[in-house]
């Protein structure tokens, strides 16, 4: 039983007909099946918006969730003051998420019909030292556009990046990483931010899900120096980053500081 957690930034059109496709994807899976052993999961999308006239976000997205994916949990992000923050998503979808296995998906994704599966197989089969947090994908096929003239070919080996599609245990990510990091703004470097930190904190590879996985082109976001920075600063102090995340989730979640 998994909750599948989308960040989503809203009142994109480019973004919307992503966001459409992956649903799509996750609406032909075989594990929905009632007579062939269904997985069960919930869909969480978390969407970032900034209000404006005629623009109703929670309608537009019912319109797109196919009706087979009825079981939705829709949150809406409204903060006109700052830019996209996926870790911010990522958090909120987490903390409202009902099952423990979190499948965190960006929403230009797409995947076979046999995905969902392949992940739930992979996860019961793995040493529990291993399956805390897994890469759910060993290629990731970038589809050529304006910014990426020609396709590309990503693995998780040369990204040290937990993107596109990621598992993660829900205790793990907040007991023993302090939840996502959320100073990372727009795009890049919360990603990294996170596999550094969960390499060290169990000191075991992240494992890798055999499965290739389709990114679907989206005009690119410019550089965030900001965020290459932070990065920079969590790959040499991943130690110190996890006891400060893991102490300011304890104060959020009980109100005080612990002794």
């Amino acid at each position: 039983m998994f909750s599948i957690i989308i960040p989503y930034k809203g009142g994109n059109p480019q973004r919307e007909e992503s966001l459409s496709n992956l649903l799509k994807c996750l609406k032909a899976q075989e594990s929905l099946d009632p007579t062939n052993n269904p997985i069960i999961f919930e869909l969480i999308i978390v969407e970032q918006t900034i209000l404006e006239n005629n623009y109703n976000a929670h309608k537009r997205i019912k319109e797109i969730v196919p009706q087979e994916l009825a079981e939705l949990k829709y949150v809406q992000l409204v903060n006109p003051d700052i830019r996209f923050n996926k870790s911010w998503c990522i958090n909120v979808g987490a903390k409202k998420s009902y099952y423990d296995h979190l499948i965190i998906m960006d929403a230009d994704s797409l995947f076979g019909k046999d995905y969902l599966r392949t992940i739930k197989d992979y996860v019961e089969n793995t040493n529990p030292n291993h399956n805390k947090i897994m890469f759910c994908w060993d290629k990731l096929i970038c589809m050529p556009g304006k910014d990426n003239p020609v396709t590309r070919y990503i693995s998780p080996k040369n990204t040290l990046a937990m993107g596109a599609i990621w598992y993660i245990n829900k205790h793990f990510l907040f007991n023993q990483l302090g939840g996502m990091c959320e100073n990372f703004i727009d795009y890049g470097g919360e990603d990294n931010d996170i596999y550094e930190r969960a390499l060290f904190s169990q000191q075991v590879p992240i494992s890798i899900i055999p499965y290739t996985l389709v990114h679907q082109y989206h005009d690119w976001s410019p550089a965030n120096k900001i965020n290459e920075n932070l990065f920079d600063f969590t790959r040499q102090n991943a130690n110190i980053i996890n006891q400060r995340l893991r102490l300011a989730t304890f104060i959020n979640m009980f109100g005080f500081e612990g002794e």
